[in-house]
């Protein structure tokens, strides 16, 4: 839902610029707003743009929408632009109504895209294929206007990361979430059993690597699959010559699917030792992890319920701050954790008295005790 208070922020300050405009209602046909849903894409500056209909444009009054013949919702908008013949790439758009005032309005929300260029590969309805428009100010470009070379250069560096400086670590993490673009590649190294790089940018590359530490075979996290043997891969995320991320994924379940080895801590002194199994959301780790499971779920037979087991087991913080604060509130608030009483199916085919499944068990009914209650926590928060 869009923030009711910004869009009280942009109507107060009675002014159209290039991440606003005022609409009294919609146009009759969708056709007229897809032109400025374009221009509010092709925009280097990286935040959301809005188009506010139920707002006069002569002196910014609210005048609300509520009372129009032709008025638009989401999925119509959505579906209308998906015959527009764009080139690669199609804006992201929300469509939401709120009440400011005793009146409703439709906030057309444009997404900061980082794909940019949008542009058409055909004449669609006076917008020009292959034209490049954008808003400068308060003004769209005109329909029979391409931008000038130096914007559109700005536009092409905004979807290749190049505007900002970044460092190596911080490329990376950028080109990881743009997936689509990674190619895999032959090593004739031994020890590396995938190799992938980044078609545009060829020394940035992901090396998946045979583990040769020694580590536990079976931990909490996995008693619950019907295989609970951990197999371990090395990830290996280098510039050049550089190694900028060394991680550890998981094969679980027989090697049917792959994930990345979780965080672990004791966040609070009790009668037993519990072990959380945990992500952070915003980490290079959670990022990579989304590239992993994306790659490998397209060639593995991987049934979701696997990995929903697996994920029953972490908790998946969005950030470090959340991860604080969640476990201040166990150490100030939880005086006994006691076990969550379900049976843990899986552990087929293995030797109790070798691998200690059941003391895997007991812990994983501990550690399940603890996320029910982050789940309770979060949803009162």
């Amino acid at each position: 839902m869009v923030e009711i208070e910004k869009i009280k922020a942009l109507i107060s300050n009675k002014e159209e610029n290039e991440f606003c405009d005022f609409k009294e209602k919609w146009p009759k046909e969708l056709c007229g707003i897809v032109k400025d849903i374009i221009c509010f894409s092709n925009r280097v500056s990286d935040n959301d743009a809005y188009i506010i209909l139920g707002v006069r444009d002569n002196d910014k009054a609210v005048v609300g929408i509520e009372n129009t013949e032709n008025r638009f919702n989401q999925a119509m908008l959505t579906e209308y632009l998906r015959k527009v013949p764009f080139a690669d790439i199609r804006p992201q758009i929300k469509v939401d109504v709120v009440t400011i005032e005793a009146h409703e309005l439709d906030i057309i929300t444009i997404k900061n895209c980082k794909e940019t260029p949008i542009y058409l590969t055909k004449n669609f309805k006076g917008i020009k294929s292959g034209f490049i428009y954008t808003r400068i100010n308060d003004c769209n470009s005109p329909e029979d206007e391409s931008l000038e070379p130096g914007f559109i250069e700005l536009l092409w560096k905004k979807r290749f990361n190049l505007l900002n400086r970044l460092t190596p670590k911080e490329q990376f993490l950028e080109y990881l979430k743009d997936i689509a673009n990674w190619e895999q590649g032959i090593s004739q190294s031994e020890n590396i059993n995938s190799l992938y790089y980044y078609k545009f940018d060829p020394l940035y590359k992901i090396y998946l690597k045979d583990d040769t530490e020694t580590r536990k075979s079976i931990q909490e996290f996995s008693v619950n699959q019907l295989d609970p043997k951990i197999g371990y891969v090395l990830v290996e995320c280098s510039y050049s010559e550089t190694i900028l991320y060394s991680k550890l994924a998981i094969w679980l379940d027989g090697a049917r699917f792959i994930e990345m080895y979780p965080e672990q801590t004791v966040p609070i002194e009790t009668n037993r030792e519990i072990l959380v199994n945990y992500f952070l959301k915003d980490s290079p780790s959670w990022i990579i992890r989304n590239f992993l499971i994306t790659e490998f779920d397209k060639i593995l037979n991987q049934c979701p319920y696997d990995r929903e087991k697996f994920l029953d087991t972490v908790i998946c913080f969005e950030n470090e701050e959340e991860k604080r604060s969640f476990f201040c509130y166990l150490n100030t608030t939880v005086k006994e954790i006691k076990p969550l009483e379900v049976e843990i199916s899986g552990s087929l085919g293995v030797d109790n008295k070798t691998q200690n499944i059941e003391f895997y068990k007991d812990g994983l009914k501990f550690t399940l005790a603890v996320n029910k209650i982050f789940k309770d926590w979060k949803s009162h928060k």
